[in-house]
């Protein structure tokens, strides 16, 4: 019962803060320039990134993978 009048609070109180957060956006919705932000890279930088991720975290999941095997091998 407990949970119920307090997920009855928490629900009242997230709609209440929606509905503030909502009437001050319609009333002058702000504008944002982010032509400087988006214009400092470019999408081969982007993609270097990415696959530099993807290739570290591949190099971490074959390590654990073959300390996996390893030990496998040794317990028999």
């Amino acid at each position: 019962m407990k949970f119920i009048s307090f997920a009855k609070k928490i629900g009242t109180g997230a709609a209440l803060t929606l509905v503030g957060v909502q009437s001050a956006l319609a009333a002058d919705p702000p504008t944002v320039d982010l032509t400087q932000l988006t214009s400092s890279f470019t999408s081969n930088q982007i993609v270097t990134a990415v696959l530099a991720v993807s290739v570290t975290l591949m190099s971490v999941y074959v390590a654990i993978k073959a300390v996996k095997i390893v030990i496998g091998m040794v317990r028999g």
